[in-house]
């Protein structure tokens, strides 16, 4: 858990790493709401509820019980498969961060 604690607030060394302030600076006060689609137990969208922004977090559940860990820190968690298709309209989202499928982490 003392590596969650660090994610998006301090510098790491990874190149693809933003800081939850820096995604923030790119438009601010527009961004409101967003998904954060990966395999984890919802860090980042605490961090981004700190700053007033809404998060919607898919939890694939691979190898634990993600869901249930997100809604036990106040979360909102969405259980999706690989292929399935995300309930949203176009253009609901201000923000769409992955982790865990790109980058190896």
């Amino acid at each position: 858990m003392d590596k969650e604690k660090l994610k998006w607030v301090a510098n790491s060394s990874l190149l693809v790493d933003f800081l939850f302030r820096d995604v923030l600076a790119i438009k601010p006060g527009h961004i409101r709401i967003g998904l954060d689609y990966g395999v984890g137990i919802g860090t980042f969208a605490a961090r981004m509820r700190e700053q007033n922004v809404t998060i919607v977090s898919t939890a694939l559940n691979l190898g634990a019980p993600f869901n249930g860990i997100i809604a036990l820190r106040g979360l909102i968690p969405l259980y999706a498969t690989l292929n399935q298709h995300l309930p949203f309209f176009n253009n609901t989202m201000d923000l769409i961060h992955t982790i865990g499928f790109m980058d190896g982490d």
